[in-house]
């Protein structure tokens, strides 16, 4: 197993173990090496054990799996988009303990997953996936978005199961029509609107990226209503949630409000991709 690795980050936390459980699947998966990260405080006594422990347990889940073990000292953000720079994803829990779980989703995964120049994904519930469950998918139309689709395709084809592609649409002449994180709005269960407008954007979306990967079944949803509850909704029987994170001035990278509602809400791990680099 060679090639940019996994970097999981650990700090003791069952949302950390939790992490480095999905972690361990998914670099096996990748065929890439793992390696677990565990950030201390620059200041003061801690345990140095988190990083080599958790290796130790991703080693006895998968034998083959080449696992090493950091540990760095300073700020937890930074030392995991640090990592980051020469990693193939980022993974990290919702919530930790100590240094992590201190700033709270935590706020140490919504600020990595915001700026980290590759994939992140935020491991979230404690449901185990039917073999069934499909990759979800927010389309947009924006360049984040398009990086996100060739994620969603790229996960469901490795792991041989159903990518739902939705694109949620708003009537704008509705009075109604606002926030677009209005959480007392249910997302309708209309599907598959062929007359829309949007119907037309979602297919020319995914044109593409199913001549690449052939072998992926593809549902298109399009309700009407807002995105944030129309994509936790879908999280509840998902194996991932994927959605993209912004650039801008060129430089700086930002979650959307959509986006940190979904890591905040949603019952399954959510992947974050960024834009290409320019």
């Amino acid at each position: 197993m060679t090639g940019r690795p996994v970097v999981v980050g650990v700090d003791g936390s069952p949302g950390a173990a939790r992490a480095v459980a999905w972690a361990t699947v998914e670099a096996a998966r990748r065929r890439r090496p793992l390696q677990v990260l565990a950030v201390l405080p620059a200041h003061g006594v801690s345990s140095v054990f988190l990083a080599s422990d958790a290796a130790e347990e991703a080693r006895r889940a998968v034998p083959e799996l080449v696992v090493s073990a950091d540990v760095r000292r300073g700020d937890p953000v930074e030392a995991l988009l640090d990592a980051g720079r020469d990693a193939e994803l980022l993974v990290v829990g919702s919530r930790g303990r100590g240094t992590i779980g201190s700033l709270v989703l935590g706020t140490v995964s919504a600020a990595v997953a915001a700026r980290a120049t590759c994939p992140t994904v935020v491991v979230r519930g404690t449901r185990v996936p039917s073999p069934d469950d499909p990759v979800v998918v927010g389309i947009d139309g924006t360049p984040s978005g398009e990086a996100a689709v060739g994620y969603a395709f790229a996960a469901a084809d490795r792991e041989g199961v159903p990518l739902v592609a939705v694109h949620v649409w708003q009537d704008l002449q509705d009075p109604e029509w606002g926030s677009m994180l209005d959480d007392d709005v249910s997302p309708s269960a209309a599907e598959g609107m062929p007359d829309l407008p949007e119907a037309e954007l979602l297919g020319e979306r995914l044109a593409g990226w199913s001549s690449k990967f052939p072998d992926v079944e593809v549902l298109r949803v399009l309700p009407e209503g807002r995105p944030v509850p129309t994509l936790v909704a879908r999280s509840d029987d998902a194996r991932l949630v994927v959605v993209g994170s912004h650039r801008r001035q060129g430089l700086e990278r930002v979650l959307g409000s959509v986006g940190q509602s979904v890591l905040r809400r949603a019952q399954c791990p959510v992947a974050v991709v960024p834009p290409p680099a320019s």
